[in-house]
């Protein structure tokens, strides 16, 4: 009996061991900063595009796995792929320590009703991963948005990352550093190149 709850308790540690706890700062969030600004700004609402019938939503799909920890992304693209589209990574600010992936969802649903394949993804923020884990992240994500362009339309040529405060920084670093190793790890698939051909900064410090 003590034998088998030995090998029991070894099992359960195992599988515990290969789900990292992940510590997050949720202080940056939609509604709270919402309820915070409407004291001094009442006429502001929170953007909620309708979603076109003609593009698709498909949530949490892996795209890199690191020390045990998958990361995630979301992707909005329009339905028909006659044409390879543009493709947009989104990228979340609040301060490299919190924030999410869904503070995206509106205007990747306003790229995808006008025809972009739009991309919000985690990434590994400060209080998990000191900096530059999060460029090597999000590199990571644009590799994997070249490695199913076909699946989603994506123009391999025409891949654009956009990001607010520090996500837009983020996307700024990403725009001024294609094909620098110092900025790229060796840990994901390096078959697809993480260059791109645009970058937009929304009140990220340069």
């Amino acid at each position: 009996m003590k034998k088998y709850l030995i090998i029991l308790l070894l099992f359960s540690k195992t599988v515990t061991a290969q789900k990292p706890v992940v510590s997050k700062d949720t202080s940056f969030a939609i509604q709270s900063t919402y309820e915070k600004e409407r004291k001094k700004f009442s006429f502001i609402e929170i953007a909620a595009p309708e979603k076109s019938k003609k593009t698709i939503q498909q949530y949490n799909i892996g795209y890199r796995n690191i020390g045990g920890r998958d990361l995630l992304l979301d992707i909005f693209y329009p339905k028909k792929i006659k044409h390879k589209k543009p493709a947009v990574l989104l990228i979340f600010g609040g301060g490299w320590r919190s924030g999410d992936k869904t503070h995206n969802y509106a205007m990747a649903t306003v790229l995808a009703n006008n025809g972009y394949v739009a991309v919000t993804a985690e990434y590994r923020l400060s209080l998990e991963a000191p900096y530059p884990a999060a460029v090597y992240d999000l590199k990571a994500a644009i590799r994997w948005m070249r490695n199913h362009a076909k699946e989603y339309g994506i123009d391999t040529a025409q891949i654009t990352v956009m990001g607010c405060s520090a996500g837009g920084q983020l996307a700024a670093l990403i725009g001024t550093t294609n094909n620098n190793p110092s900025f790229e790890d060796n840990s994901g698939d390096n078959n697809y190149s993480s260059a791109v051909q645009a970058a937009v900064d929304i009140d990220g410090i340069l």
